[in-house]
Formats: C-alpha cells, structure tokens, sequence
C-alpha cells in the first residue's frame, strides 16, 4: 500500500519537477564555478584567470573567493635587505561594476566575500559571440614580489536567474 502510495505521489509532482530544468552545472539554488591559474612573480600585474560566461541562462553573482598560494623562496639577498613579500589579487567582472573582491597578503592566503541579500553582480548568459571574444568575463588579477611563481584560484557563487 505504501508502494502504491509513493508511486502516486511522484506520478503527480513528475511534471511540476520537470517544468524547470536546472542550470547547466548546479541543480541547487547556490551554484559555484572555479578556476585555478598559475604566474610567475614579477611585480606587474597578471591575469591568469579570464573566462567568458557559462551558464546558458544570466546569472547574478553573490559572492568570491580568492585563494593564493605562493611558490618558491625569498633570495637570500631579498630576506637580508630586508624587502618585503607583496601580493595582490582582485577578481573582476567586465560586465559592470568592475572589482568583485580585492585580497592583499604578504604571502599565501585567501579571501571571502559574501554579499549581503539583494546585492549582486550581474554576468549575461553564455553565447558563441562571448566564447570567441571572451567579452564580457570574469577575471583574476594577480601580482606578487618575493617570491617564484604563484597558484591562484578563484570560485564564484552565483544564482541563475
């Protein structure tokens, strides 16, 4: 009997679960998407992560975390002369506003940032236009001194409109 029951329930509720199919890559409410790029630290400011849009439908991003981690050691000379390790790195969104979220560290670390309700940056939905010109994106945007080279990752969380 209470087979019979299940199966009449979810004979009933099939087409209200199939009305709405879920975005590309999350069938939840909260989705994420990350990227993880590599740099070289030199001191000018890189890009490692720069991607178009993924979702075949808008999306409103609510929050960004940024994660750096530094690879390599100091120079002898650059420890005994004193000189300081640098990093920074913001994510962006060239679909207006710009800068998401800015981290500045003296060294691996992390960042999170998590909008309060209502607050969102918007991204459009993914076109073949946006795959070849990479218009708009988003970004990460490195620079470090003190160190070798750099892993970067960046996670957005995000909600399809």
């Amino acid at each position: 009997m209470r087979t019979l029951a299940a199966i009449a329930t979810l004979a009933l509720l099939a087409p209200a679960l199939a009305a709405e199919e879920p975005p590309k890559g999350c069938g939840f409410e909260v989705c994420s998407k990350h990227w993880y790029g590599t740099g070289v630290c030199l001191g000018r400011d890189q890009v490692p992560i720069l991607e178009p849009p993924w979702e075949p439908r808008p999306i409103s991003i609510i929050g960004v975390s940024i994660a750096v981690q530094m690879y390599g050691r100091r120079s002898w000379k650059d420890w005994w002369r004193g000189d300081p390790v640098n990093m920074y790195a913001f994510a962006g969104n060239s679909h207006v506003p710009d800068v998401m979220a800015f981290h500045a560290a003296s060294g691996t670390s992390s960042h999170t940032v998590m909008y309060p309700p209502g607050v969102a940056f918007k991204l459009p939905a993914w076109s073949a236009d946006a795959q070849r010109t990479r218009l708009p994106h988003v970004d990460l945007h490195v620079s470090c001194t003190g160190w070798g080279s750099f892993g970067a990752w960046l996670v957005i969380y995000y909600r399809v409109d």
